[in-house]
């Protein structure tokens, strides 16, 4: 048998051809359909417009560009307001916990 460490979770897992175990892999597909679902409905969001209004995380997002499911574009709105941006950060932050470094937690 073979096993391999799932890239999402880091859990050890029998893995048949598989970089994720079957846990990630049908989260990742619903997420993955999520984001298509999104970007189809909102063509000119941002990567933080689909984390707080879906609930993806940025790691989730990062792992589907480097896998190839999807891939980032630069914005074509030159004229994107800062107070908007903040008003976002803002948004996502709330709805999240406490960052913490890893140093800083030892």
């Amino acid at each position: 048998m073979n096993y391999s460490i799932c890239k999402r979770c880091n859990e050890l897992f029998e893995r048949n051809g598989k970089e994720y175990c079957d846990s990630c892999t049908q989260k990742l597909n619903k997420e993955f359909d999520l984001i298509i679902d999104y970007i189809k409905k909102y063509p000119k969001a941002t990567v933080i417009d689909i984390i707080i209004d879906t609930g993806v995380s940025l790691k989730t997002i990062n792992l589907m560009v480097e896998e190839g499911y999807v891939s980032y574009v630069p914005n074509d709105d030159n004229n994107a307001d800062n107070r908007q941006l903040v008003v976002k950060i803002q948004k996502l932050i709330s709805k999240r916990g406490k960052f913490y470094s890893r140093e800083l937690v030892k």
